[in-house]
Protein backbone atom coordinates (compact mmCIF):
# COMPACT_ATOMS: atom_id res chain seq x y z
CA UNK A 1 0.00 0.00 0.00
CA UNK A 2 1.53 3.44 -0.91
CA UNK A 3 1.82 6.02 1.18
CA UNK A 4 -1.33 8.34 0.77
CA UNK A 5 -1.30 6.95 -2.75
CA UNK A 6 2.46 8.20 -3.78
CA UNK A 7 3.41 5.86 -6.65
CA UNK A 8 6.25 4.03 -5.82
CA UNK A 9 6.70 5.29 -2.09
CA UNK A 10 6.12 2.67 0.36
CA UNK A 11 3.76 3.65 3.50
CA UNK A 12 5.51 2.94 7.09
CA UNK A 13 2.82 0.12 8.10
CA UNK A 14 3.29 -1.81 5.10
CA UNK A 15 5.63 -5.42 5.29
CA UNK A 16 6.73 -6.39 2.34
CA UNK A 17 8.02 -9.75 1.81
CA UNK A 18 11.86 -10.15 1.05
CA UNK A 19 13.77 -12.77 -1.03
CA UNK A 20 17.45 -14.20 -0.07
CA UNK A 21 19.16 -11.87 -2.98
CA UNK A 22 17.09 -8.56 -1.46
CA UNK A 23 18.58 -9.61 2.13
CA UNK A 24 22.00 -10.20 0.54
CA UNK A 25 21.39 -7.04 -0.90
CA UNK A 26 20.42 -4.82 1.65
CA UNK A 27 23.30 -6.26 3.77
CA UNK A 28 25.92 -4.80 1.15
CA UNK A 29 24.21 -1.15 1.27
CA UNK A 30 24.58 -1.06 4.93
CA UNK A 31 28.12 -2.26 4.79
CA UNK A 32 28.99 -0.08 1.46
CA UNK A 33 27.48 3.01 1.36
CA UNK A 34 29.59 3.35 -2.07
CA UNK A 35 28.18 0.07 -3.35
CA UNK A 36 24.64 1.67 -2.42
CA UNK A 37 25.25 5.16 -4.16
CA UNK A 38 26.48 3.52 -7.53
CA UNK A 39 23.79 0.73 -7.73
CA UNK A 40 20.73 2.93 -5.89
CA UNK A 41 21.32 6.64 -5.77
CA UNK A 42 19.12 8.49 -9.12
CA UNK A 43 19.54 12.23 -9.34
CA UNK A 44 17.57 14.64 -11.31
CA UNK A 45 19.71 15.72 -13.76
CA UNK A 46 18.56 19.14 -16.04
CA UNK A 47 18.78 16.99 -19.38
CA UNK A 48 17.37 13.64 -18.93
CA UNK A 49 15.88 13.77 -15.90
CA UNK A 50 16.30 10.78 -12.97
CA UNK A 51 19.63 9.05 -13.98
CA UNK A 52 21.50 6.36 -11.78
CA UNK A 53 24.04 8.83 -10.42
CA UNK A 54 27.55 7.97 -12.04
CA UNK A 55 30.11 9.56 -9.50
CA UNK A 56 33.48 11.23 -10.32
CA UNK A 57 36.21 10.61 -8.71
CA UNK A 58 36.20 13.49 -6.27
CA UNK A 59 32.97 13.06 -5.51
CA UNK A 60 33.77 9.50 -4.26
CA UNK A 61 36.41 10.95 -2.40
CA UNK A 62 33.95 13.24 -1.05
CA UNK A 63 31.72 10.58 0.23
CA UNK A 64 34.70 8.66 1.28
CA UNK A 65 35.23 11.48 3.98
CA UNK A 66 31.96 11.91 5.27
CA UNK A 67 32.43 7.82 5.90
CA UNK A 68 35.85 8.51 7.61
CA UNK A 69 35.58 11.69 9.38
CA UNK A 70 33.16 13.31 11.61
CA UNK A 71 33.75 16.67 10.70
CA UNK A 72 34.08 17.74 7.11
CA UNK A 73 34.21 21.29 5.49
CA UNK A 74 34.29 21.44 1.47
CA UNK A 75 35.19 24.79 -0.59
CA UNK A 76 34.01 23.91 -3.86
CA UNK A 77 32.89 25.41 -7.38
CA UNK A 78 29.29 26.09 -8.57
CA UNK A 79 27.63 23.24 -9.88
CA UNK A 80 30.41 21.05 -9.38
CA UNK A 81 28.04 18.01 -7.53
CA UNK A 82 28.46 18.56 -4.19
CA UNK A 83 25.11 18.74 -3.09
CA UNK A 84 24.39 15.57 -4.75
CA UNK A 85 27.18 13.72 -3.38
CA UNK A 86 26.34 14.67 -0.02
CA UNK A 87 22.19 14.02 -0.28
CA UNK A 88 23.66 10.53 -1.47
CA UNK A 89 25.66 10.09 1.93
CA UNK A 90 22.55 11.28 4.07
CA UNK A 91 20.22 9.06 1.94
CA UNK A 92 22.40 5.92 2.90
CA UNK A 93 22.76 7.15 6.39
CA UNK A 94 19.13 7.70 6.95
CA UNK A 95 18.37 4.15 5.43
CA UNK A 96 20.80 2.09 6.90
CA UNK A 97 20.82 4.09 10.76
CA UNK A 98 17.75 3.89 13.19
CA UNK A 99 16.27 6.41 15.36
CA UNK A 100 18.77 9.72 14.38
CA UNK A 101 18.17 12.99 13.48
CA UNK A 102 19.74 14.35 10.08
CA UNK A 103 19.61 18.23 9.25
CA UNK A 104 19.65 20.11 6.45
CA UNK A 105 20.59 23.84 6.69
CA UNK A 106 20.78 26.37 4.13
CA UNK A 107 21.49 30.05 4.14
CA UNK A 108 17.91 30.47 2.86
CA UNK A 109 15.10 28.09 3.42
CA UNK A 110 14.27 27.20 -0.28
CA UNK A 111 17.62 25.85 -0.93
CA UNK A 112 17.06 23.35 2.08
CA UNK A 113 13.63 23.05 0.93
CA UNK A 114 15.41 22.41 -2.68
CA UNK A 115 18.13 20.11 -1.00
CA UNK A 116 15.79 17.70 0.79
CA UNK A 117 13.68 17.36 -2.53
CA UNK A 118 17.01 15.80 -3.69
CA UNK A 119 16.49 13.46 -1.01
CA UNK A 120 12.34 13.02 -1.41
CA UNK A 121 13.44 11.88 -5.47
CA UNK A 122 15.85 9.82 -4.74
CA UNK A 123 14.55 7.80 -2.03
CA UNK A 124 11.00 7.35 -3.98
CA UNK A 125 13.20 6.39 -7.11
CA UNK A 126 15.02 3.48 -4.82
CA UNK A 127 13.54 0.00 -4.92
CA UNK A 128 9.99 -0.44 -3.23
CA UNK A 129 11.74 -3.60 -0.90
CA UNK A 130 14.87 -1.26 -0.02
CA UNK A 131 12.35 1.40 1.61
CA UNK A 132 11.77 1.72 5.17
CA UNK A 133 8.56 3.19 4.72
CA UNK A 134 7.63 6.70 5.67
CA UNK A 135 5.25 7.97 8.03
CA UNK A 136 5.98 11.86 7.10
CA UNK A 137 6.32 12.80 3.62
CA UNK A 138 6.74 16.89 3.38
CA UNK A 139 8.55 19.79 2.41
CA UNK A 140 10.50 20.13 5.47
CA UNK A 141 10.45 16.88 7.05
CA UNK A 142 10.48 13.72 6.09
CA UNK A 143 10.17 10.32 8.94
CA UNK A 144 10.73 6.76 8.49
CA UNK A 145 9.16 3.85 10.00
CA UNK A 146 12.63 2.58 11.34
CA UNK A 147 12.54 6.38 13.85
CA UNK A 148 15.14 7.89 11.52
CA UNK A 149 13.89 11.75 10.45
CA UNK A 150 15.66 14.06 7.81
CA UNK A 151 14.62 17.90 8.75
CA UNK A 152 15.71 20.90 6.86
CA UNK A 153 15.30 25.04 7.56
CA UNK A 154 17.44 28.47 7.12
CA UNK A 155 20.39 28.33 9.36
CA UNK A 156 19.09 29.53 12.70
CA UNK A 157 20.31 28.66 16.05
CA UNK A 158 16.91 28.39 17.08
CA UNK A 159 15.84 26.11 14.45
CA UNK A 160 17.82 22.81 15.60
CA UNK A 161 18.82 24.47 19.58
CA UNK A 162 18.02 21.60 21.82
CA UNK A 163 17.30 18.54 19.15
CA UNK A 164 19.54 16.03 19.39
CA UNK A 165 21.45 15.89 16.30
CA UNK A 166 23.35 13.19 14.66
CA UNK A 167 24.02 14.11 11.19
CA UNK A 168 24.16 18.49 10.41
CA UNK A 169 24.74 19.29 7.10
CA UNK A 170 25.51 23.46 6.75
CA UNK A 171 25.14 24.53 2.72
CA UNK A 172 26.58 27.56 1.41
CA UNK A 173 27.37 28.42 4.99
CA UNK A 174 29.51 31.02 3.84
CA UNK A 175 26.46 33.17 2.71
CA UNK A 176 24.80 32.62 6.25
CA UNK A 177 24.71 36.36 8.08
CA UNK A 178 27.77 36.93 10.22
CA UNK A 179 25.70 37.03 13.48
CA UNK A 180 23.90 34.65 12.39
CA UNK A 181 26.94 32.55 11.75
CA UNK A 182 28.61 33.07 15.18
CA UNK A 183 24.98 32.19 17.84
CA UNK A 184 25.18 29.11 15.44
CA UNK A 185 28.54 28.19 16.47
CA UNK A 186 28.89 29.22 19.78
CA UNK A 187 25.21 27.36 20.70
CA UNK A 188 25.00 24.45 18.48
CA UNK A 189 27.93 23.06 17.69
CA UNK A 190 29.20 22.17 21.27
CA UNK A 191 26.34 20.16 21.70
CA UNK A 192 26.79 18.50 18.60
CA UNK A 193 30.34 18.08 19.31
CA UNK A 194 29.65 16.41 22.82
CA UNK A 195 28.55 13.25 21.20
CA UNK A 196 30.95 11.08 19.97
CA UNK A 197 28.95 9.54 16.44
CA UNK A 198 27.83 13.16 15.46
CA UNK A 199 28.66 14.64 11.95
CA UNK A 200 29.03 17.82 10.87
CA UNK A 201 29.67 18.87 6.95
CA UNK A 202 29.65 22.48 5.45
CA UNK A 203 29.38 23.30 2.23
CA UNK A 204 30.18 26.52 0.28
CA UNK A 205 31.96 29.09 -1.90
CA UNK A 206 33.78 31.71 0.04
CA UNK A 207 32.25 35.29 0.18
CA UNK A 208 34.84 37.02 1.92
CA UNK A 209 37.09 36.48 4.88
CA UNK A 210 33.94 35.30 6.89
CA UNK A 211 33.60 32.77 9.47
CA UNK A 212 33.47 30.00 6.47
CA UNK A 213 36.97 31.44 5.89
CA UNK A 214 38.07 31.35 9.57
CA UNK A 215 37.01 27.92 9.65
CA UNK A 216 38.84 26.81 6.79
CA UNK A 217 41.97 28.53 7.38
CA UNK A 218 42.17 26.70 10.69
CA UNK A 219 40.51 22.94 9.16
CA UNK A 220 43.39 20.10 8.81
CA UNK A 221 44.82 19.21 5.28
CA UNK A 222 43.74 16.77 3.09
CA UNK A 223 42.89 13.82 4.66
CA UNK A 224 45.69 15.00 7.69
CA UNK A 225 45.15 13.25 11.31
CA UNK A 226 47.15 14.79 12.98
CA UNK A 227 47.84 18.29 12.13
CA UNK A 228 46.69 20.90 14.58
CA UNK A 229 43.12 22.48 13.77
CA UNK A 230 39.65 23.44 14.57
CA UNK A 231 38.88 19.28 13.81
CA UNK A 232 37.52 19.98 10.04
CA UNK A 233 38.93 18.04 7.35
CA UNK A 234 39.05 20.01 4.25
CA UNK A 235 37.79 18.96 0.43
CA UNK A 236 38.80 21.29 -2.63
CA UNK A 237 38.47 20.63 -5.87
CA UNK A 238 39.75 23.03 -8.89
CA UNK A 239 36.96 24.50 -11.01
CA UNK A 240 37.96 22.65 -14.74
CA UNK A 241 38.23 19.14 -12.59
CA UNK A 242 34.22 18.92 -13.94
CA UNK A 243 34.65 17.20 -17.45
CA UNK A 244 34.00 19.16 -19.87
CA UNK A 245 35.00 22.60 -18.48
CA UNK A 246 38.15 23.67 -20.49
CA UNK A 247 39.53 27.41 -20.76
CA UNK A 248 36.60 28.04 -23.69
CA UNK A 249 34.24 27.50 -21.66
CA UNK A 250 35.99 29.72 -18.76
CA UNK A 251 35.90 32.40 -20.92
CA UNK A 252 32.80 31.85 -22.44
CA UNK A 253 31.36 31.51 -18.45
CA UNK A 254 32.99 34.58 -17.82
CA UNK A 255 31.66 36.96 -20.26
CA UNK A 256 28.27 36.09 -19.05
CA UNK A 257 29.07 36.30 -15.27
CA UNK A 258 32.10 38.64 -15.20
CA UNK A 259 35.38 38.29 -13.90
CA UNK A 260 34.51 38.94 -10.19
CA UNK A 261 31.66 36.48 -10.06
CA UNK A 262 33.83 33.86 -11.79
CA UNK A 263 36.47 33.89 -9.59
CA UNK A 264 34.31 33.51 -6.49
CA UNK A 265 31.89 31.00 -7.89
CA UNK A 266 34.25 28.98 -9.82
CA UNK A 267 37.35 29.31 -8.40
CA UNK A 268 36.60 29.66 -5.09
CA UNK A 269 39.13 32.83 -4.66
CA UNK A 270 39.45 34.03 -0.94
CA UNK A 271 39.82 37.58 -0.44
CA UNK A 272 43.45 37.26 0.45
CA UNK A 273 44.45 35.97 -2.36
CA UNK A 274 45.58 37.39 -5.58
CA UNK A 275 44.21 38.53 -9.11
CA UNK A 276 46.21 40.14 -11.92
CA UNK A 277 44.21 43.66 -13.55
CA UNK A 278 44.94 46.31 -15.61
CA UNK A 279 44.62 49.50 -13.40
CA UNK A 280 42.41 51.80 -15.35
CA UNK A 281 44.05 55.15 -14.31
CA UNK A 282 47.37 54.06 -15.56
CA UNK A 283 46.73 50.96 -17.69
CA UNK A 284 49.61 49.24 -15.71
CA UNK A 285 49.43 45.47 -14.89
CA UNK A 286 49.24 44.75 -11.55
CA UNK A 287 48.62 42.21 -8.58
CA UNK A 288 45.81 42.63 -6.06
CA UNK A 289 43.80 40.99 -3.71
CA UNK A 290 40.19 40.11 -4.03
CA UNK A 291 39.60 41.61 -0.79
CA UNK A 292 41.37 45.26 -1.68
CA UNK A 293 40.10 44.54 -5.31
CA UNK A 294 36.61 44.88 -3.82
CA UNK A 295 37.10 47.77 -1.93
CA UNK A 296 38.55 49.65 -4.81
CA UNK A 297 35.13 49.15 -6.64
CA UNK A 298 32.99 49.97 -3.61
CA UNK A 299 35.12 53.52 -3.80
CA UNK A 300 34.34 53.79 -7.36
CA UNK A 301 30.77 53.21 -7.03
CA UNK A 302 30.56 55.19 -4.13
CA UNK A 303 32.33 58.25 -6.26
CA UNK A 304 30.23 58.06 -8.96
Amino acid sequence: MPFKGINNLRDHNESVPMERWQLEELRKCANDPMYFIINYVYINTKDKGMQLFKMWDFQKELVQKYIAFRYVIAKWPRQSGKSMSTMAYLLWYSLFHKSKVVVILANKLSLAQEQLQHFRDAYIALPYWMQPGVSTWAKREVRLSHGTRIKCSATSPDTVRGMAINVLYLDEYSFVKAHIAEEFIASVFPTISSGKTTKVIISSTPSGMNHFYKMWQDAKGDYSVTSEGNGYVKSEISWNAIPGRDEKWAREEQARIGEIRFNQEYKCINYNETITIRNKTNNLIEKISIGDFYERLIKEQNNM
